[in-house]
């Protein structure tokens, strides 16, 4: 961010520059502490509440994938595999008749049926991602071209894809776009990677055989089905294996790195991704009747 736009404040610390304090611990926060970071005093309050610094903050947000843990209520978890503890936060949690569909900007879009199974509110059962200023669905079931909203132009269009399987999701790869697809049967994942945008030409980069013995034997379970998500991880290809209350991660050569569990609730991933946000968005107190933390967050 330029010199220019950030604010002038008082000394914050005798013996650090406001710069320093500002710009690079403070800016450094994960969201929670920022918001404890305000209670020590009122420059502080003042200094993380501007508008340049929540933009800044919002932009060192590493965007975690979004999964749901299932029981009496539905909690919608995030998964953070660098965090020491608590790798599994919870986000939110709702009524089980309501399923999170989207998200962007910290903002979660969610699907909700009523107990008869008529849909309230729904948006698409495509993967999506944002790449290059469009806005890209992929069907999850059905082999067809990609549909693209360019967000410059407010024109939609179609891309092709590369022949794969059924239940291949979209994702957004350092910049470009990738599909992948299981085998389930096999145990393997197939990785395609858009090698030219304008182009539109795909490679099959990866063929990964996940380690399902290794997985089963350090869980102590046999593993007969499994959800999968692949995804970029500080420049690394990494997949997110699932299975009842485990989450693991294994890189592209098949070996299994780490693997996190959530004891007595199921787990399942929701394609779907959340890079928090401490930015307001006004449109929610021009509601009316708007509360935070209202039902049906709890």
């Amino acid at each position: 961010m330029a010199e220019a736009t950030r604010p002038r404040s008082k000394l914050l610390n005798r013996g650090l520059p406001d710069e320093i304090v500002i710009w690079e611990i403070l800016l450094r926060l994960p969201p929670e502490s920022v918001l404890r970071c305000r209670a020590v005093c009122r420059a502080w309050r003042l200094a993380t509440s501007t508008r340049d610094f929540l933009l800044a903050h919002h932009r060192r947000q590493p965007s975690l994938p979004i999964i749901c843990g299932y029981g009496d209520r539905r909690n919608i978890l995030v998964l953070d595999h660098r965090a020491t503890d608590g790798q599994l936060q919870r986000v939110a949690r709702l009524d089980n008749t309501f399923y999170p569909k989207a998200s962007f900007d910290g903002l979660l879009i969610l699907s909700k049926y009523d107990m008869n199974g008529a849909l309230v509110f729904s948006v698409s059962y495509r993967s999506s991602v944002l790449v290059r200023d469009g806005l890209h669905w992929y069907s999850v079931e059905q082999r067809q071209p990609i549909l693209v909203f360019d967000t410059t132009s407010e024109l939609f269009r179609h891309m092709c894809a590369p022949v794969v399987s059924i239940k291949s999701y979209i994702f957004e790869m350092d910049g470009t776009l990738g599909i992948y697809s299981r085998d389930n049967a096999m145990g393997n994942v197939d990785i395609w990677v858009l090698q030219n945008y304008e182009g539109e030409v795909w490679d099959c980069k990866y063929r990964v055989k996940l380690p399902m013995v290794d997985i089963s034997g350090q869980l102590g379970l046999s593993i007969d089905y499994w959800a999968v998500k692949a995804m970029l991880v500080d420049s690394d290809v990494l997949l997110m294996v699932m299975y009842g209350q485990c989450v693991c991660y294994v890189d592209t050569d098949g070996k299994l790195i780490a693997s996190f569990r959530r004891n007595r609730q199921p787990l399942h991933d929701c394609q779907g991704w959340l890079k928090q946000s401490l930015v307001q968005h006004t449109f929610f107190t021009a509601l009316k009747g708007y509360s935070v933390n209202s039902w049906p967050f709890v």
